[in-house]
């Protein structure tokens, strides 16, 4: 609700840009002004479904990863235990991580508060496909400032880009197929063959 309120405000009061003529807010900021507002209508609902599962003692995943981050947060004494137990963290898929995740994770292993922990996050901003459940693929570049090194510079981040199965041809046409989608969120490079990488064949065919 908060938030509807502070867009309408922003978009009926913000100054026209350099190249707008003084009409007031563009088409596309009121669009998205009256879709937020459809969503302003959903909220009740929102809170009435919340007071059930409270009442009935029931959560689903987000409320799940909601409770892990307020706990890791809320009690730094949690993530030393799990740092004692576990000296070397591996992050899968970590472009399906979702805030809470990001937060709950930050707070356990985050900090840079101790150089003898190894971790590592491994994940891929094309293959972001929970974005429905709040996954956020700008989670990846933000790895390198929630878990910095034990100095506090940003951690060190490698783009495994050298592909050692596929052929040049291969790779041509996944990096031509996935141009789009790699413009559109965290910057990816191409892929490329390894050094000896055999030609390869490319074939197409329509079938019933």
């Amino acid at each position: 609700r908060d938030t509807h309120v502070e867009l309408e405000r922003l978009v009926h009061t913000l100054p026209a840009g350099p190249y707008q003529r003084d009409r007031g807010p563009s088409q596309w900021l009121l669009k998205m002004l009256a879709t937020q507002t459809e969503r302003t209508e959903l909220v009740p609902l929102i809170d009435a479904l919340h007071q059930r599962m409270r009442a009935d003692k029931v959560m689903d995943f987000g409320m799940q990863m909601s409770a892990a981050a307020r706990l890791a947060s809320t009690f730094p004494q949690v993530g030393e235990q799990l740092r004692q137990r576990f000296r070397v963290v591996l992050l899968d898929e970590y472009q399906d991580t979702g805030h809470a995740q990001r937060v709950a994770l930050s707070s356990l292993f985050g900090g840079g508060v101790d150089d003898g922990l190894a971790l590592t996050a491994v994940g891929d901003p094309i293959q972001s496909i929970y974005g429905w459940r709040g996954a956020s693929a700008t989670n990846l570049p933000r790895f390198t400032t929630d878990f910095p090194l034990a100095d506090g510079t940003p951690a060190p981040t490698l783009e495994l880009r050298t592909s050692w199965r596929n052929p040049p041809g291969a790779l041509h046409l996944a990096n031509a197929v996935s141009a789009e989608a790699r413009r559109r969120s965290v910057t990816v490079h191409e892929l490329r063959p390894r050094p000896d990488a055999e030609p390869g064949t490319i074939r197409c065919a329509l079938l019933d």
